[in-house]
């Protein structure tokens, strides 16, 4: 008898969470943030802004590990998470935080939509 391929045995061979029952927008999330731990980042370094694939992991982070965030988590999504060592928030986010977070992300926007370029030949 041979021995089966990957293949053979279907894409929960090279990825269990191949289909899962909670969004695919929020496992794509999870891929980026798990290929980046595999990278060796630390999960909270893993801040808001921290983008990869063009994906906003550390906002989407945060926001799971939220009170809220955790608890409306499915138990399959909780445990990923914890398999890459992350852990819901246990102290609240100050308001003055949220505040810090919210300039940054407004000024990071504003500054990449006002970046331009004058052509040099036309005026």
């Amino acid at each position: 008898m041979e021995p089966r391929t990957a293949s053979a045995r279907g894409p929960s061979a090279v990825d269990e969470d191949w289909n899962p029952s909670w969004p695919t927008d929020w496992q794509r999330h999870y891929a980026a943030l798990r290929e980046q731990v595999r990278n060796e980042e630390d999960p909270a370094q893993v801040l808001p802004g921290f983008t990869m694939h063009g994906t906003d992991v550390g906002k989407w982070l945060t926001g799971q590990r939220e009170p809220g965030g955790w608890a409306a988590l499915a138990d399959g999504q909780r445990e990923c998470l914890e398999a890459v060592a992350t852990e819901p928030s246990t102290a609240p986010v100050s308001a003055f935080v949220r505040g810090i977070v919210a300039l940054f992300e407004r000024d990071f926007d504003a500054t990449r939509s006002a970046v331009s370029f004058q052509d040099r030949h036309h005026g």
